[in-house]
């Protein structure tokens, strides 16, 4: 998965790869390294796998507003879902789908039906997204080792990180990305090392009557 710096590094550079003036884009060039741009990002939020997430239509996002974040309300259909089963759950990120559909629209792109797609009409295929995603990592100033170990699935090991060092449970962290919790605890194993330890560094004082937890440096 991402490291936070090469995260960091890996946002910019999809901002950079995206400039219209810079790289001197036609409008077409424009709308599909915004697409991989928006891809990206919602990616790195939702953990949807490619597929799934290939295969979404608007009409299965629904944007809410919670507590000043934009979450989006994903719907899995169980014919898009690597397990066969249909799921619905919540995800940061609204945002992103927001701005894309605004960039659909100011494009004359189709925003009634598939989501990610440069008609409104046809998934955009892996090859392409592959393709893209080189072309952004080119831009990403981290060595040439670990750039070859990040590919597009690495957004979806990223979210789920994120989801289980933000503490939520094994159980809940499983159903939102699809998978089983044996599958969570097998590959994020380290994650359970990291938090264990945590836990046992925690340290407090006792301050007229009542805790305070004591912040780790």
């Amino acid at each position: 998965t991402f490291e936070q710096d090469e995260w960091v590094s890996f946002y910019k550079a999809l901002r950079t790869y995206k400039s219209k003036r810079q790289n001197r884009l036609t409008d077409k060039d424009y709308v599909e390294r915004e697409l991989v741009r928006h891809w990206c990002l919602f990616g790195a939020n939702s953990a949807l796998r490619s597929g799934e997430q290939r295969q979404l239509l608007w009409s299965d996002i629904q944007i809410e507003k919670d507590e000043g974040l934009m979450l989006a309300r994903v719907a899995v259909r169980a014919e898009t879902s690597k397990v066969r089963a249909e799921r619905v759950f919540y995800t940061q990120g609204g945002e992103y789908l927001q701005r894309w559909k605004a960039i659909q629209k100011e494009y004359g792109v189709n925003t009634k039906g598939v989501l990610f797609s440069l008609d409104g009409e046809t998934e955009y295929m892996r090859y392409r997204l592959s393709k893209h995603w080189k072309a952004v990592m080119s831009l990403v100033d981290i060595d040439k080792e670990r750039k070859a170990r990040l590919v597009p699935y690495s957004l979806r090991h990223l979210a789920i990180t994120n989801f289980v060092l933000s503490g939520n449970t094994l159980t809940d962290v499983a159903f939102t990305c699809g998978t089983s919790i044996k599958q969570i605890e097998s590959t994020y194993y380290h994650l359970r090392e990291e938090k264990m330890t945590s836990v046992a560094t925690a340290r407090f004082v006792r301050k007229n009557g009542k805790i305070f937890p004591i912040a780790k440096k």
